[in-house]
């Protein structure tokens, strides 16, 4: 069975979403899996998918927002029912309806408003009352209210502080969404050199960091739009690299997990990178490719790879690998999940718990007050982690 994402809902239970197999409910306090929601597309007020769920939004209003590849079907924690969100249901007095097209991506802005990524369909907007405020795709004759991207293709989404809404796509378009004028300004700067915007962290209104297909990393100021690529990112390891996750530490460094050359430190003040790390494990070749990172604290970063999941200590600059009921996780990790989290152009704070997300197994979900111990029991390996190398 593979997992794609996993979310924690206001009772703390966890939620796992697979493909084939629907989503699974795992009580945190029972220490066992509770419920298991298949597919039903014959009943109105069940779980509608093909063959299976990509992503979850846990809202601030107790709703679990379920992305598949037939739309949105939205779970009342309260009353445990479905609402159907797909290109049928009725979201709007004028009649308008969402796209019928796989869901790639759910982000609750600042206001608690909701916009819905569509693979090839561009972008809705909805209220948290689920009503559709609009849908933009792609209309040449009116950039203001539509996306550039030609395929429609929006691949991340963030927020600046003043509430507007970040939309990251492919060809190298960022996008800029104002709620309150409801239009869009565009931009396609040279030095993302028409690749696709990964990943975004904005750090203030005028920088907000890039990571880029095969780009590495860029400076985006939104005030002006221009964009400069932070060149020593690809200098320092000589070869080409995608910045796939972005974690900030203190003022002025940014650990970037990038896809061929372990991770790099860089300074922002320097513009420079001043450490590489890279993992080894008996058996397996330098691990360089890695997906995503989080602070577990201001001396420990986690580091999911191709093949599981890293301790670093920044300060002693080692590594260990974790374990798991005394078993190596060796599976790729897609990606590190902190639940209740700000959604939006903040530093990512410690939290009680990491949610992991792998490319073959179930998601894990760990404590992270002194150690990561698994609060769950699987069959089966968990992430292989091991040391850093500068």
């Amino acid at each position: 069975m593979r997992a794609y994402d996993i979310a924690l809902d206001m009772n703390h239970n966890l939620w796992v979403a697979t493909e084939h197999s629907g989503i699974f409910k795992y009580d945190s306090l029972g220490d066992k899996f509770s419920e298991h929601i298949t597919g039903n597309r014959k009943d109105e007020l069940g779980l509608h998918y093909e063959y299976e769920v990509n992503c979850f939004l846990n809202d601030r209003d107790g709703h679990l927002w379920i992305g598949t590849d037939l739309g949105v079907n939205i779970l009342s924690l309260h009353s445990q029912s479905f609402t159907r969100l797909d290109h049928r249901s009725n979201v709007s007095a004028n009649d308008a309806k969402l796209p019928r097209s796989e869901v790639t991506d759910i982000f609750q802005g600042p206001n608690g408003d909701v916009f819905i990524a569509y693979w090839g369909q561009g972008l809705a907007w909805m209220d948290n009352q689920f009503r559709l405020k609009q849908h933009f795709s792609v209309n040449e004759n009116d950039p203001e209210h539509s996306l550039p991207e030609e395929h429609g293709l929006v691949w991340s989404i963030n927020a600046l502080s003043d509430g507007n809404i970040l939309v990251g796509q492919e060809n190298g378009y960022l996008s800029v969404f104002d709620p309150r004028q409801r239009r869009f300004t565009h931009y396609q700067p040279r030095a993302f050199n028409d690749q696709t915007v990964l990943t975004m962290e904005p750090e203030n209104d005028s920088t907000v960091w890039v990571g880029l297909y095969k780009r590495g990393l860029a400076r985006w100021n939104p005030r002006t739009g221009e964009a400069e690529l932070c060149g020593d990112v690809l200098k320092y390891i000589q070869r080409s690299t995608s910045v796939m996750d972005i974690a900030r530490q203190g003022d002025s460094l940014l650990w970037l997990a990038t896809s061929t050359g372990g991770i790099l430190v860089f300074n922002t003040e320097t513009q420079s990178v001043t450490r590489r790390v890279v993992f080894w494990q008996h058996g397996l070749d330098t691990i360089r490719n890695i997906s995503c990172l989080y602070n577990l604290n201001d001396s420990t970063l986690l580091a999911g790879t191709d093949h599981g999941l890293f301790l670093y200590h920044t300060n002693t600059h080692s590594y260990e690998a974790l374990k798991v009921n005394d078993t190596f996780f060796d599976e790729w990790v897609l990606s590190l999940r902190v639940p209740n989290t700000t959604a939006y152009g903040s530093p990512r704070n410690t939290a009680s718990t990491v949610s992991i997300r792998g490319a073959k197994h179930s998601p894990r979900l760990f404590k992270t007050t002194t150690s990561l111990t698994t609060t769950e029991k699987f069959d089966g390996a968990l992430p292989s982690c091991a040391t850093g190398d500068s």
